[in-house]
């Protein structure tokens, strides 16, 4: 419990960029046993990273940084716990919307959400499939620096669940097309 209250005061404590604690939570990470703080730390790192892309942002993450904390995002996703891949999706899509990859990493990364989300396609009331889905249109969105790959990759994805038989997936797929 405090290990959990702590990790989130230390996110609040870098979306208010008053010191840079990428590195430790990325060593906490690293060596973190239990999965719950596990999965709070990655959500964590997803909100400071995100954080590092604003302007008037004191810290930066190098490229390897971001990459290391994809690839656990990625890991998430993957997994068939729920919980973990929403994670995930939140992560990949905070870091690669602000860009600094490749092509073929955003491509990467686009495909993985489009893959896990197919995963869902057979439980028409899942949750995970509406925030897999709330994360392909975040890429998607005017917002996102790598828009274009996103609707390129995603379009058919989002007019496909326009046919879906939950209100959620059907309305979040229409902003995907808008």
């Amino acid at each position: 419990e405090l290990r959990l209250a702590t990790i989130g005061l230390i996110g609040l404590m870098q979306t208010m960029q008053t010191v840079d604690l990428v590195t430790p939570l990325l060593t906490q990470f690293d060596v973190e046993k239990d999965d719950q703080v596990k999965l709070e730390l990655l959500d964590i790192l997803g909100i400071v990273c995100s954080a590092t892309h604003k302007a008037d942002s004191k810290t930066k993450i190098t490229l390897d940084i971001k990459q290391r904390i994809l690839g656990y995002a990625s890991d998430f996703l993957l997994k068939d716990d729920d919980a973990k891949a929403v994670i995930g999706a939140k992560v990949i899509r905070k870091l690669i919307e602000k860009n600094g990859l490749q092509e073929q990493e955003i491509q990467k990364y686009l495909t993985q959400l489009a893959d896990r989300y197919n995963r869902k396609e057979e439980d028409p009331n899942s949750t995970l499939k509406a925030e897999l889905l709330s994360a392909m249109v975040g890429l998607s969105s005017d917002n996102s620096v790598v828009k274009q790959y996103a609707r390129d990759t995603l379009y058919t994805y989002f007019k496909d669940a326009l046919e879906d038989n939950s209100d959620v997936i059907r309305e979040t797929a229409i902003d995907g097309l808008g």
